[in-house]
């Protein structure tokens, strides 16, 4: 018994997936290198902003575009990393007895941003 035509079919599409699927391998991997890369960057960043929360908190800073400014810095990094999140939850937490309006806004923003990855990230 030979190739049938289904067959052949078959195994062009087989494939065409296998190949696609080596690509996307691949292209992850190169994601996954490239992450893993600016791990140094991305500690170094959080101990800046994790300084700064520090000082708005000491200082009882109540002036709203400086501690948003802030909050728009830590939430980029609320995504990445569990010290990111902590951060950001630490500063919402000051913020909240300052301006509960903007300190909800800033949490649904991050529910917003990273509530569906999480859904889907089963590592965590």
């Amino acid at each position: 018994m030979g190739i049938t035509k289904n067959n052949s079919e078959d195994f062009g599409e087989n494939l065409l997936i296998a190949e696609k699927s080596i690509k996307e391998n691949t292209f992850f991997q190169k994601v996954s290198s490239m992450i893993e890369s600016m791990q140094p960057l991305i500690s170094q960043n959080i101990l800046i902003l994790a300084n700064h929360v520090d000082v708005i908190i000491k200082s009882r800073e109540r002036d709203d575009n400086c501690i948003q400014r802030l909050l728009d810095s830590v939430l980029d990094y609320a995504g990445m990393c569990d010290d990111g999140l902590i951060l950001f939850k630490r500063l919402c937490r000051y913020y909240y007895s300052i301006n509960p309006q903007a300190t909800a806004e800033y949490i649904s923003i991050y529910h917003d941003l990273y509530d569906s990855e999480k859904e889907g990230d089963h590592h965590r």
